[in-house]
């Protein structure tokens, strides 16, 4: 949807460029005739040789900052971090210093209820030795 913003002196005239159109009424003042207006306005539009037209959109932004202390999620459900066997890690390193990559931030509300999901642009390091604060941007 759009809003056309008319000059009323324009339209009561019939002065100006080339796309302006004069009505019969002024849309205020019908006598309740068919004046055919808005037909006859929309006619004109789509004839016209010049035509420019913007779009306005209301963008709510709200900025959230998600932050990973160092003890929190070092570790992986994925199952290329577990044995299938006994639940022992695959590799030894992952025992003293598992290392982990930050792909994707969910946004929950009080109920634990997935709201949004937002992805990082590349993966971002994990460990016990390293803090991740991540700033996601929720347009709606």
């Amino acid at each position: 949807m759009g809003i056309i913003v008319l000059h009323p002196q324009i339209l009561r005239n019939n002065t100006g460029p080339a796309t302006a159109v004069a009505l019969s009424h002024f849309p205020s003042s019908s006598d309740g005739i068919n004046d055919d207006n808005a037909g006859t306005l929309q006619k004109h539009i789509k004839a016209s040789s010049y035509f420019v037209a913007r779009r306005e959109e209301v963008l709510n932004t709200t900025h959230y900052f998600c932050r990973a202390t160092n003890r929190k999620f070092n570790f992986s459900t994925n199952p290329s971090f577990f044995t299938a066997s006994d639940g022992s890690f695959t590799n030894a390193s992952y025992f003293r210093d598992p290392k982990t990559y930050i792909t994707t931030v969910g946004l929950y509300n009080e109920n634990n209820e997935l709201l949004a999901v937002a992805k990082l642009s590349k993966p971002l390091l994990k460990s016990f030795s390293r803090e991740a604060i991540v700033k996601v941007r929720l347009d709606f």
